[in-house]
C-alpha cells in the first residue's frame, strides 16, 4: 500500500497494483487535528465521505479494509 501527499492535507491512498482505493483528507477542527477518509462515488464524479479519525493511520486503515 502507499500514501502519496498531494498537497499539504491531501493523500492518495492505493494499493500496490496501483489501484486507487481513496484519499485521506486533514480537516482543521481547532486543536484537533481530524482526518477524513474518502472514496470516490460510483458514478466518479464526487467524493463519498468514509468517515473522521483522530489519527491519519486510522482514516487509512479505514481505506484498507473496507
Amino acid at each position: 500500500m502507499s500514501c502519496t501527499q498531494l498537497n499539504n492535507g491531501l493523500w492518495r491512498i492505493t494499493r500496490d497494483s496501483g489501484q486507487v482505493l481513496g484519499y485521506v483528507e486533514h480537516i482543521e477542527n481547532g486543536a484537533l487535528p481530524r482526518f477524513q477518509a474518502k472514496r470516490l462515488a460510483s458514478t466518479g464524479r464526487s467524493f463519498v465521505a468514509a468517515g473522521e479519525f483522530w489519527s491519519f493511520d486510522d482514516a487509512v486503515d479505514c481505506l484498507r479494509f473496507s
